[in-house]
């Protein structure tokens, strides 16, 4: 940390009067918080002047703010950590600021010394004795602590993975610029809101996301990042999930919300000009649930598939995507499902017959397994593959709907499913 971002107008008894057990207040604009954040957050940088800090907190410090604070406060020197040195010390600002940095082979992945500075009582207070170091690696002794702390880190991520949509909200929400990033400050907000746990994230993060250059987080490849492998049973699950979800999507879109793509992308983004505007995930999963009444059928599968489907059309994992993106998923399925008007009874059907068909069986990953084993019963050939009058048939039969349509508008129904799934 540093100096925060009033300069020389603190004193140092206005510093020594701070309450200690207080929360990291990242977020803080105003008074004592203020100051505590950038005595936790800020950095002396060779300029002048005084800018917001990369880090999401805090502020950059140049020579001239060392000086005035210095002279203010009658001070000769200020001595902070929290940044990373390559010799374990660095003097700047003219011998204004010292950072000392004493862990070496910082998070196991840098090559840097560790230091500390001893100051001699009676001794010049700007020029400490510096004693530089390297920290003895870890031996066969600790493989018992490497595999505890790698077993927890794999435990971590299994969490963060099962918590992927929350967490892309969030980050969405934190991402003012949409660029697909957020600073260090904004990712430990969001992981300490949406995981719930009692955990330091700012400590964490070197352990589990990438910082690029510019002391920024790619959320999108932090969160693939730790993707579980999937059985071929658990992709088929998921593509069947995701086209069974579309279609619902569509049909709801069209028979309750609007005519064309381009006037529901409107109504979701609240733009005149869908060509312009931008869709997030949250106005995308919010209609989804509550618009389209589809929560129960998101809620009874696992809900971060939500996040699946979402990424299909934000392929820069920005938390926005344009019309054409949308149009590139929901088109085709959107033109198919308005090809029906007229024929309301079908709209009306697909719904019915999809919850039907969930309830009947434990996923629609298995319907073309059950549709083979069921036909054989009464089949009409002996060719192995189910044909569309086939399907129907059994969809009839295991499913009633004779109560509910005529046969032609059951073949009809069946045909749709039929192409929907086949």
């Amino acid at each position: 940390g540093g100096l925060p971002s009033t300069g020389a107008d603190t004193t140092i008894s206005q510093l020594r009067a701070l309450p200690k057990l207080r929360e990291d207040p990242t977020k803080a604009t105003e008074g004592d918080a203020l100051i505590v954040q950038g005595i936790l957050w800020s950095d002396p940088r060779e300029r002048t002047g005084i800018k917001p800090s990369k880090r999401g907190a805090g502020i950059e410090w140049g020579s001239d703010v060392t000086s005035a604070f210095l002279q203010a406060n009658n001070l000769d020197l200020i001595v902070r950590s929290h940044e990373m040195v390559s010799e374990g010390y660095q003097q700047m600002h003219e011998g204004g600021v010292m950072t000392v940095f004493s862990a070496s082979y910082y998070c196991a992945s840098s090559t840097n010394k560790g230091a500390i500075a001893i100051f001699e009582y009676g001794g010049d207070l700007k020029s400490p004795n510096i004693v530089q170091y390297y920290a003895q690696a870890y031996g066969a002794k600790d493989g018992v602590l490497k595999s505890c702390v790698r077993e927890s880190l794999q435990k971590l991520r299994e969490m963060i993975f099962a918590n992927r949509l929350k967490l892309f909200k969030g980050f969405s929400a934190a991402d003012v610029d949409k660029k697909g990033k957020v600073d260090q400050a904004g990712w430990s907000r969001t992981m300490a809101a949406t995981m719930g746990l009692n955990i330091q994230w700012s400590s964490m993060l070197p352990y589990l996301a990438k910082v690029e250059e510019d002391d920024t987080i790619n959320y999108s490849q932090f969160l693939n990042k730790d993707k579980l492998p999937l059985e071929d049973e658990d992709e088929k699950k998921i593509k069947v999930w995701t086209k069974e979800t579309i279609t619902l999507i569509v049909t709801n879109a069209y028979t309750q919300l609007a005519p064309s793509i381009s006037i529901w992308f409107s109504l979701l983004t609240g733009s005149a000009q869908p060509e312009s505007a931008l869709l997030s995930v949250c106005q995308f999963t919010d209609c989804v649930n509550s618009s389209l009444g589809l929560a129960d059928h998101i809620q009874k599968e696992d809900p971060n598939m939500m996040y699946d489907l979402w990424k299909t059309m934000d392929k820069k994992g920005q938390g926005v995507i344009t019309f054409e993106a949308f149009t590139n998923t929901f088109e085709g399925p959107f033109d198919r499902i308005r090809s029906l008007d007229g024929q309301s009874w079908v709209l009306e059907s697909i719904p019915v017959v999809i919850a039907a068909i969930n309830e009947k069986f434990d996923f629609l990953s298995n319907l073309k397994a059950r549709a083979k084993s069921s036909v054989r019963r009464w089949k009409t050939n002996d060719d192995g593959v189910v044909g569309r009058k086939q399907f129907a048939d059994w969809l009839d039969v295991t499913l009633g709907l004779g109560s509910q349509y005529s046969a032609e508008q059951r073949f009809k129904i069946a045909t749709f499913v039929f192409k929907l799934f086949f």
